[in-house]
Order: C-alpha cells, then sequence, then structure tokens
C-alpha cells in the first residue's frame, strides 16, 4: 500500500493536447525511475491547452514494502491520442515494458 507521505509540484507542458499527455505520463515515470517514488494521488491545479499544473501525492519506494511486478520502461509517442466524444475524453497511450 502506498502512503501520502511527500506532496510535489509538477508542471508539465506540450505544444498541443496529445504532446502534453505524453509529457505528463514520461514526468509521472521520471518520478518512480528518476527519484524512487511511487505514486499514489494527483491534485489537478490548472489545465490548459498546452500545460498541466498539479501537486503529485507519493511516498520513496520501500522494497520491504513494496514489491514491483512490472517495471514500465518508457512512454512511446507513437499511436499516443487523446479524442473526446460528447463530454468523455479516451486516451491511448503505449508504454514500452
Amino acid at each position: 500500500k502506498i502512503e501520502i507521505k511527500e506532496r510535489l509540484p509538477l508542471e508539465v507542458e506540450g505544444a498541443d493536447r496529445d504532446d502534453l499527455l505524453v509529457n505528463w505520463m514520461r514526468e509521472l515515470l521520471y518520478f518512480y525511475q528518476g527519484s524512487g517514488y511511487l505514486l499514489k494521488e494527483f491534485v489537478i491545479r490548472e489545465v490548459k491547452d498546452t500545460s498541466v499544473k498539479a501537486e503529485v501525492c507519493s511516498e520513496k519506494i520501500d522494497p520491504d514494502r513494496h514489491e514491483i511486478k512490472q517495471e514500465i520502461a518508457a512512454v512511446a509517442y507513437h499511436q499516443s491520442r487523446m479524442t473526446k466524444t460528447g463530454n468523455q475524453w479516451t486516451a491511448q497511450l503505449i508504454f514500452e515494458v
């Protein structure tokens, strides 16, 4: 179980919505790969067409408590997209494992 021990700011930009989505996921992956955080919750502070400001609620990985079964190696830009149907958004991403 991931506990909220830290709240970290996150600001992400993209050239368009699809680019923003990929950059958002890459930043989330970096929290894990580069800084050793497991993420639990996100508080979105501001969303625009090409930027997101948020707070990431997380804790550092504790090998005694957290079992990592499969890691994501990368977020692929290829075939990523966001589409809106009515009031609902759908995202498609490809993760490399």
